[in-house]
């Protein structure tokens, strides 16, 4: 019955499967990533000069529209198997946690694909798996104190990436907040925009390279004084300073001085407060020099493109949000502002966002934002971040 030199074919063809499948089973006991294809450039061109609500749109020197993604930044990653569910969530953030202790600080940003995360609530799961210090619910709160922009919780560990009026775009920036510097940021897409709402993606390494260098000696020399301005609850349309930090005002002199904030109150019970912090910093890991500031992004003319703020005449310094100056309390010239504006969106690249995507972010090699979209309500983006 077994005759000739191929009789044992079926025999040998099934062993090769069954131990095939052996082997397929031992490699993925646990999730496996792979590297993905480069995000394609988006369908529709990303407009940045001339854009309407974006800040300082009138400059010829700032790209006429963004490049796609570049090869490489963001890097991407996605399941080698599926179905994805037949691992946990927490199996897939010990995963995707691995990358990201080998690969996030050489690239600077990645696209995760096909995590099987589908609301708020397993974003959340996923981002205490990773086992980064994160915040808790009290903790999350305090930490978005005094911040210039809106957004809100959504859990314990997750916030509404931005709250901020739909067709206003969100420059590039490094996540600056007032209690702490976080290391990663992470913007998980529920469901994209109908039109626009694409990450922009902003490469540190290449704008700390590419500003001039009497440029930066200066800032690095004289610091960057931050000021942020809230007016009182009964004379706000924006933020203001009950709502974001306390309507107590002992707490919130008692919170600044803690953060090392010095504050007035004004005479329309308005609050102002500043404090002078570097302009660059080492990384956490590398050890590398990196440009990790707010400079351009809470400067005032962050605002004058802004729904809410396009109306306030640009010659009247008072009273917008934020501002900035050197650290020895002198004006920034506004074309050192250009030139840093500039040169962050020379090195920007729009992503496109899809259900599911999971961008992160090393806060001090690449700065995150969001472009403007359509219709208001029809994206849904969350946040969280986590610390060394």
């Amino acid at each position: 019955f077994f005759r000739g030199p191929h009789a044992m074919q079926p025999v040998r063809h099934t062993m090769s499967r069954f131990l095939a499948r052996r082997a397929f089973q031992r490699t993925f006991a646990t999730p496996a990533l792979q590297k993905g294809a480069t995000p394609p450039a988006p369908a529709v061109p990303v407009q940045i000069q001339g854009r309407p609500f974006l800040p300082c749109n009138e400059n010829p020197n700032l790209p006429k529209v963004l490049s796609g993604a570049k090869d490489g930044f963001p890097a991407v990653y996605e399941p080698h198997v599926s179905p994805t569910e037949q691992f946990t969530v927490q199996e897939w953030a010990d995963a995707c946690r691995a990358v990201m202790d080998a690969e996030l600080h050489k690239c600077g940003a990645i696209l995760f694909r096909g995590l099987p995360i589908s609301n708020p609530e397993e974003f959340g799961v996923w981002m205490r798996g990773l086992g980064w210090r994160t915040m808790g619910e009290k903790e999350a709160l305090k930490c978005m104190f005094a911040r210039s922009m809106s957004s809100k919780n959504v859990n314990s560990m997750v916030r509404t990436a931005s709250d901020d009026p739909a067709e206003y775009t969100i420059e590039p920036h490094s996540e600056y907040h007032t209690v702490g510097f976080p290391a990663k940021i992470f913007l998980w897409c529920e469901q994209p925009a109908e039109q626009g709402g694409e990450w922009p993606c902003t490469d540190i390494r290449a704008v700390y390279s590419n500003l001039r260098p009497e440029v930066v000696e200066k800032f690095e020399r004289l610091g960057v004084n931050y000021q942020v301005h809230y007016p009182c609850r009964a004379n706000a349309h924006y933020n203001n300073w009950e709502d974001n930090i306390s309507p107590d005002k002992e707490f919130v002199e008692t919170y600044l001085a803690d953060q090392g904030y010095q504050w007035k109150w004004g005479g329309d019970n308005s609050l102002t407060y500043w404090q002078v912090f570097p302009a660059t910093k080492p990384h956490p890991k590398t050890g590398e020099k990196s440009w990790f500031n707010q400079i351009h992004a809470q400067h005032m003319t962050f605002y004058t493109h802004h729904p809410l703020f396009v109306n306030k005449p640009r010659d009247d310094k008072e009273g917008w949000p934020v501002d900035c100056c050197y650290g020895d309390g002198t004006p920034i010239p506004i074309e050192i502002i250009d030139h840093v504006r500039e040169t962050v969106w020379k090195h920007t690249y729009a992503v496109p966002t899809n259900p599911g995507d999971m961008l992160v972010f090393d806060n001090y090699l690449a700065m995150h934002g969001r472009m403007g979209f359509s219709p208001a309500g029809s994206r849904k983006v969350y946040a969280s971040v986590s610390y060394e």
